[in-house]
């Protein structure tokens, strides 16, 4: 079973995985990643008008195959 890095950051840091996870294929770290995009965002202040967060899925020798981004941007129109 492949091992894969889950990589975190936003405006305020990054969180770097140095232990990884075992996972079954690339969907099952795209399901992974999506999860715990969800999560933080949940924990983010409810006041944010603008955020963005980006994981990248590693590989066991460091080579990146996924990046996704989450953001939100409020806008008042009036």
């Amino acid at each position: 079973m492949p091992r894969y890095f889950l990589d975190f950051s936003d405006a305020k840091g990054k969180i770097v995985d140095r232990e990884g996870i075992d996972l079954a294929d690339r969907s099952a770290a795209r399901a992974e990643v999506n999860t715990t995009l969800s999560e933080l965002a949940r924990d983010l202040p409810p006041d944010e008008d603008r955020m963005m967060l980006v994981a990248r899925v590693r590989d066991e020798a460091g080579g990146v195959l996924m990046i996704a981004t989450l953001s939100l941007v409020v806008e008042w129109t009036t």
